[in-house]
This record gives structure tokens, C-alpha cells and sequence, in this order.
């Protein structure tokens, strides 16, 4: 039999290895240590660790370290990073012979999120000096991502104002019951709440429970009489027409309850045997203080009934949703997380929670990301200038040309970027009325006289304005008025003939439709999802980020601004290598490309 090779963890070496010879010198770990020994910390805002007593603090540099390659490796919580440091080679090698914990991981996070998108910054603008990225044709593009809070325990007003309005009908059902009970009831004696209910938690269990199945019972006899089909049966209408008249049907009591009557009397059982909404006299009367037996008490008013704790607790219940309701309008908004108000109900593909919208801008010859951004925005219709305005500000100015999709179509944002000279390409949405030869695209307006001009030359004039959005500008509303038109039908399938909405701004988008006329810039628009979309591949399917793990803004941002980190630390780790603190591209023709 061959030789072969195992293992041996007896081998004595008469001097020890170095740290250094742990990991290879084209290893992806001495980039990132490169890159942060290039950084001045003070200046991106880190701040070192203060220790009064005790052991020193660990360096706020080698922390830095740790949290960015374990971006580079998918490795993002401070429990993993901790257990990185102590199972993992690259780790041991970029905190030898320290082993930080979790806790630490964290606080450093905590105190130094800030300046995260700042060491973002500065790593894309050392790429900028090697000149790896150019300024030709960049991509924007946002994607949502899920919060760090649940939706299911947030706010929502829908939910909230159909509880208020069902306890209140469970709240005047209550006192009728009461009030009834009161007046019926000729057994001497003094009325007392169920030994059940005397518990104030109990009470309140037992109200949300009445509203939870009212609710309930509610949706299924709406679902039930949106599904009949079929007219009622002549015995059921006969029965139906014999109660309106008064007239005894077989019905039982219960079935003849409305559902609040019902659910009121039998959503929460009793150990005594009166029910949640009715308070049954004791059976025997009270002994008064000197012995006699007590001549019974008078049939409850409706202010005594007012005063039932039951009632009470209900009271409570409907003041505290009267506040949730109240701090959703004072938020402006439908749905709020109480433990994230920063947080929003984010709509796309697959998604519809609380959450952000991350956005990136891509270059399209290296592949980098130029700058990033995370926003509360539920859409991206005013995201274009400011992610812009963004790129202009770190590296002084903006690509030759800019391409994006029809989400950031906005006439007032396109006016914004033609007043601050930034070229931009944006996909304009097609107006949902009328498609093909009947679109929007095939009417022109006629600023003189303030009409749109159809294809066979009808005019449509303004026939007032009205609001997409109660936030937003008037739109013009413009309507043809022709009833004999022989291809009305076609253009429109509104009676009252084919209208047209013509938002703020709308030359704007006028002038970018003019100029997508040309077939160079077409092309370059058609580019726009193979430079960017890949990206948010990358981070959602190979990198597995999904969803934020901290709360509030600027965490998250701090928590996207290291995703991005991440892929970029990648990137140029295959493009280039630090030599004397400065990013040199691997090869000449790399920058040449660039430039």
C-alpha cells in the first residue's frame, strides 16, 4: 500500500509559527485590514472605546475589521462574529490574540453607526482616485426590505377604527342588556357580577374576546351573502315576511338574536350561571346589618348600569384604540409599529409588512456601488434627484448619463434634474386609460390653447382638476367631448368619453419622452436592468439579507451601508490591492478602461 498524508498534532516545532503565515498574502482578510488601516478613524467619525477601569477596551480599528469581513463572508450578527474569532482562520488571523464578544460587537455598532455610511464614502472614493469607476452610465434602483419589527403587532387603522366599531355596538348592547335585566327582574335581592368577572383582566379578556368574535362572525356572514347566488327559499322568504309583520315563527331565541346580541351572550363562559352581558339577581335575599332579610333594590338606571366594571374596563379598551388611532394620525400614516415609528408598509414583489426602502447607485463598468441610501418612502417617485444630488456630493459630480424605471417617474423630479443639470434617462409609465395606438404617448398638447389633440386631430379641453393623492398637486383633467367619435369605443371604455390626467410639470416628462426619441439613449435605457437589478440578487439570494436586524433609521442605514460595503470590499478586492495607502488596479488596462 502507498504512502499517504494524515494529520499531525504532535509535530514540535522548534520555533513557533507566525501569526503571518496563517492566512496567504493575496488573502481577501489583508484587504480589508489594508483598507482600514488606510482609514483615519477620527475623521469618519469612529470613535475609540473608553475604559475606565477593568481590562483596556478593545481598539475600535480591529472591531471595524472584524465587522467588514464579516460582511464580505455573509457573517453579520455579533453572536457569529464572536464565534468567527474563535473557530474560523481569517478571523483568528484579523484579532489575534483577541477574542471580542457579542456584547462588544454590538456596542461598537451602537456608538459608531453613524459613521458607517462615512467608511462607505471613503472606500468608494479611493476606488474614484484609482479611477475603477467611471462616470459614463450609471443605474439607480430600490428594493424593500423587511423591518426588524413585526407587522402583525403594529398599527393599523383599518383594524383598529372596525374594533372601535364594534365595541361600541358591544358597549350599547351591554347597557340594554342591563337595563332589561333590571326591568324584568322582579326577584328580591341585590345584583352582583360573576365571580369570574370580578378580575379586572379577566374583564378585559372577555371584552376582546366579544369584539374578536364579532368580528369574526361578521366577515363570515358577509363572505356567506357575497357567495349566494341563488334567491332565498320560498318557506325561508315566507318566514322572513311573517317576522316583519309580527307574525310567531318556529325560530329559537337565539337564532333570532342580531350577532352582536348573540356573541355578547356567549363568548365567555361563567363559573356562575349568569352571562358576560347579563347580571342575574341572587337567588335568595341578603341579610341587611341588623338581621332583617332586605326588601330587594330597584331595577338598575342607566347610570348605575354606566357604572358596571365591565362597562368600565370596555370604556378603557375603547379610549386606548381612540389613542393608537390618534397617534397614526398624528404620524400621518395608516400603519405603525410602535416599536419602530420610523418604519413603514412597504408593497412590492412577494412583500407587503413594515419595512425600508434601500436604494443604490450602480456603475455600469465596474460594477460598483457609487453610493447608497436607505429612505421611509413607501415608492421611489422622489428618490431620483436625491440620490443624485448624493453622488454629486461625494465625488463632485454625476454620470453622463443616469437610467432608471418607471418607479421614479415624476414630472417635478424630472424638472428638479433638468434645473440642476443632471442628465437622466427614466422609463415613463404608460397611461393605464388606453394602450397602442390610443396611449397617452400619441396625444399632444397644445400649450396655446390648453388642449390635448388626439390622433384624428379631436380636441380634448380641460375640464377641471382633481388630486391622485390628497398630498400631492392638482392634476389637470381634460375630456373629449365628441359622442359621435366612430373608434370612441376603442380609445375609451368610460361613458362619458376618453379623459386624460395631466399631473405638475408634465412638460418635463414631455421633454424626456422628446428625448428618448433618440436610439443611442434607448439603448442606454435598456441597459438599466442588467447593471443594477444583479445587485439585489446578490444581496437577497447569495447573500441571504432579507431583512433588517436593528430598529430606526439610521441604524438600518448604518446595517445597508455595510451590505454595500460588503459587495464592493469584494469587488475591488479582484480589481485592485493597497499599496502605500493608496487603491492600484491589478492591471493598466482596469484603469484604462475606467478612464
Amino acid at each position: 500500500m502507498g504512502r499517504v498524508r494524515r494529520a499531525n498534532r504532535r509535530q514540535v516545532y522548534l520555533l513557533p509559527r507566525s501569526v503571518e503565515e496563517w492566512v496567504g498574502p493575496g488573502h481577501p482578510v489583508r484587504f480589508v485590514d489594508d483598507f482600514v488601516d488606510v482609514l483615519v478613524l477620527e475623521e469618519v467619525g469612529i470613535r475609540e472605546p473608553k475604559g475606565e477601569v477593568g481590562r483596556p477596551p478593545v481598539a475600535a480599528d480591529l472591531l471595524l475589521k472584524v465587522w467588514l469581513y464579516g460582511f464580505t463572508q455573509r457573517i453579520r450578527s455579533p453572536r457569529r462574529l464572536e464565534k468567527a474569532c474563535i473557530d474560523v482562520m481569517p478571523f483568528l488571523w484579523l484579532a489575534h490574540p483577541e477574542r471580542p464578544d457579542h456584547n462588544t460587537f454590538w456596542r461598537f455598532f451602537r456608538d459608531n453607526h453613524k459613521a458607517l455610511p462615512k467608511v462607505f464614502k471613503a472606500l468608494v472614493q479611493a476606488a474614484a482616485k484609482a479611477k475603477l469607476i467611471s462616470f459614463a452610465l450609471h443605474a439607480i434602483d430600490g428594493t424593500k426590505l423587511q423591518a426588524a419589527s413585526s407587522t402583525d403587532t403594529a398599527l393599523h387603522l383599518k383594524s383598529l377604527e372596525e374594533k372601535l366599531k364594534h365595541l361600541d355596538e358591544v358597549i350599547a348592547q351591554f347597557v340594554a342588556q342591563v337595563m332589561d335585566a333590571g326591568e324584568t327582574d322582579t326577584s328580591p335581592g341585590r345584583q352582583e357580577m360573576p365571580v369570574a368577572m370580578q378580575n379586572p383582566a379577566a374583564r378585559r379578556e372577555a371584552i376582546e374576546k366579544i369584539v374578536r368574535t364579532l368580528q369574526r362572525r361578521i366577515e363570515e356572514r358577509e363572505e356567506e351573502q357575497d357567495g349566494r347566488e341563488a334567491p332565498e327559499p320560498r318557506a325561508q322568504q315566507g318566514e322572513l315576511a311573517a317576522r316583519d309583520e309580527g307574525a310567531a315563527t318556529p325560530t329559537t331565541e337565539k337564532a333570532a338574536q342580531s350577532p352582536e346580541q348573540s356573541v355578547a351572550a356567549e363568548a365567555v363562559p361563567m363559573d356562575a350561571p349568569a352571562s358576560v352581558s347579563t347580571i342575574e339577581p341572587a337567588s335568595a335575599p341578603r341579610p341587611s346589618s341588623d338581621g332583617a332579610a332586605s326588601q330587594g333594590t330597584p331595577a338598575p338606571s342607566r347610570t348605575e348600569a354606566s357604572t358596571h366594571p365591565l362597562l368600565r374596563e370596555a370604556e378603557v379598551l375603547k379610549k386606548e384604540i381612540e389613542e393608537k388611532i390618534e397617534r397614526l394620525d398624528t404620524a400621518k400614516t395608516n400603519h405603525l409599529s410602535e416599536h419602530e415609528p420610523d418604519a413603514r408598509m412597504m408593497k412590492g414583489r412577494g412583500m407587503n409588512a413594515l419595512g425600508y426602502n434601500a436604494q443604490i447607485v450602480v456603475d455600469h463598468e465596474s460594477d460598483l456601488i457609487v453610493t447608497c441610501n436607505v429612505v421611509a418612502e413607501e415608492n421611489d417617485l422622489k428618490q431620483l434627484t436625491p440620490m443624485l444630488e448624493q453622488v454629486r456630493e461625494e465625488h463632485g459630480r454625476v454620470a453622463d448619463q443616469s437610467v432608471l424605471d418607471g418607479g421614479y417617474d415624476s414630472g417635478a423630479q424630472l424638472a428638479r434634474a433638468e434645473e440642476q443639470q443632471m442628465p437622466v434617462l427614466v422609463r415613463l409609465r404608460e397611461d393605464s386609460d388606453a394602450k397602442g395606438d390610443f396611449s397617452k404617448a400619441h396625444f399632444r398638447y397644445d400649450a396655446a390653447e390648453n388642449v390635448y389633440v388626439c390622433p384624428r386631430g379631436e380636441k380634448l379641453i380641460q375640464i377641471g382638476t382633481n388630486r391622485s393623492k390628497p398630498t400631492s398637486e392638482p392634476d389637470q383633467i381634460y375630456r373629449c367631448g365628441n359622442k359621435t367619435c366612430p373608434v370612441r369605443a376603442q380609445c375609451s371604455k368610460d361613458s362619458r368619453g376618453r379623459k386624460i390626467r395631466r399631473p405638475p410639470h408634465e412638460e418635463a416628462r414631455d421633454r424626456q419622452a422628446e428625448k428618448q426619441q433618440d436610439p443611442r439613449l434607448t439603448i442606454l435605457l435598456g441597459l438599466r436592468k442588467e447593471i443594477v437589478e444583479h445587485i439585489f440578487g446578490i444581496v437577497k439570494t447569495i447573500d441571504g439579507f432579507r431583512r433588517f436586524t436593528v430598529r430606526g433609521l439610521a441604524k438600518v442605514n448604518a446595517q445597508w451601508a455595510l451590505v454595500c460595503l460588503g459587495i464592493n470590499l469584494r469587488k475591488l478586492h479582484a480589481l485592485a490591492t493597497w499599496q502605500n495607502g493608496k487603491l492600484v488596479p491589478r492591471a493598466p488596462k482596469l484603469a484604462a478602461a475606467a478612464s
